[in-house]
């Protein structure tokens, strides 16, 4: 349980559900939420007479339920490709081109009912959340009705530790969103996904093992279309990724990529992500680096006059005589 995916498909074009995956090499691996965040990685050469490059007037939105499948599909394709195997055997080929539709299916199917569920949970912390919340503002009105009395405060059971740690349980529930990246012209077409977790990065072992790391916002199942790919897909999805991060209140986002992607590395620190750490040597399967980066907040700071320009500026106006009065503003040099 501890190999991760990684890689492209070479003969990838805009998603359509209804078609079967194709066949490729077989790779194990684990499915789970902590795949690798990037898919740019080294690719088989495909002949451009075969090729058409895919125009890209992007959207970036949130996923749907309709949407769900087509993610699965473009990760399934996308990652089950990765360290192909040569073989020169057309029997081997064809022995290994089976087994990776089989596999393939599969990662489609437990990707799929992975994102549903984590789409479900969230719906039902969100709605959990907002019922504590709302007996907490209840009984805070009762606490102020009853100073105004002149009363005994009630009890207020509902404001316990207990209560707290329920409410930041059902945050990281809630902390949870897959997006989407398509064409405006085909916005059913999948051309890229993201999606934005929390974890234990920085775990030494994986679950169940237990551990004092902190839950840290984290990125993973980043594929990219290859057929569009070097048109922005992955920086688009990151970036909307990061303001999602600053909605939320974080302040650092996290990822893993394999410690070889070399494209995949100068996109993320191109983008300021910094190296943090590299996989353990005893860890099974790729070595992974670590990379953060600071969410700084966008500056909203108000323009604040000094004393001087405040004194600069005057009200002045006239009485037109019917008892209103017309007033204009005379401003400083900061107008």
């Amino acid at each position: 349980m501890n190999q991760r995916l990684q890689g492209i498909c070479p003969h990838r074009g805009v998603h359509n559900p209804n078609r079967k995956p194709q066949k490729a090499a077989l790779r194990k691996t684990v499915l789970d939420f902590s795949v690798n965040a990037s898919s740019e990685s080294k690719s088989k050469v495909v002949s451009s007479a075969k090729r058409t490059a895919i125009p890209c007037a992007l959207c970036v939105r949130q996923v749907r339920e309709s949407d769900v499948q087509g993610v699965a599909d473009l990760c399934a394709e996308v990652f089950s490709t990765a360290g192909s195997p040569e073989t020169d055997s057309a029997e081997l080929r064809g022995v290994l081109s089976a087994l990776e539709t089989s596999y393939e299916q599969r990662i489609s199917s437990d990707l799929a009912e992975q994102i549903r569920t984590a789409l479900a949970r969230k719906s039902e912390a969100a709605s959990e959340g907002r019922a504590i919340r709302m007996e907490q503002r209840v009984a805070k009105l009762r606490r102020q009705l009853a100073l105004l009395r002149g009363e005994p405060s009630p009890a207020s059971p509902i404001l316990s530790l207990e209560t707290d740690r329920k409410l930041q349980a059902l945050r990281s529930k809630r902390m949870f969103v897959t997006l989407f990246a398509a064409d405006r012209a085909q916005p059913d077409g999948v051309l890229g996904c993201l999606t934005l977790t929390v974890k234990r990065v920085e775990a030494k072992l994986p679950p169940p093992f237990p551990t004092s790391a902190k839950e840290r916002l984290y990125v993973c199942n980043m594929a990219v279309d290859p057929l569009a790919r070097r048109r922005g897909i992955a920086r688009a999805l990151l970036e909307r990724a990061e303001q999602i991060g600053r909605c939320w209140g974080e302040t650092w986002l996290w990822l893993h990529v394999d410690h070889d992607n070399a494209p995949a590395i100068r996109l993320y620190e191109s983008a300021g992500y910094v190296i943090q750490s590299i996989d353990p040597w005893w860890k099974i399967g790729k070595r992974r680096l670590l990379l953060s980066k600071e969410l700084v907040p966008k500056d909203y700071s108000l323009k604040v006059k000094t004393d001087q320009q405040m004194k600069e500026d005057s009200v002045v106006g006239t009485n037109n005589g019917n008892g209103v009065f017309q007033w204009s503003v005379r401003e400083g040099d900061d107008s």
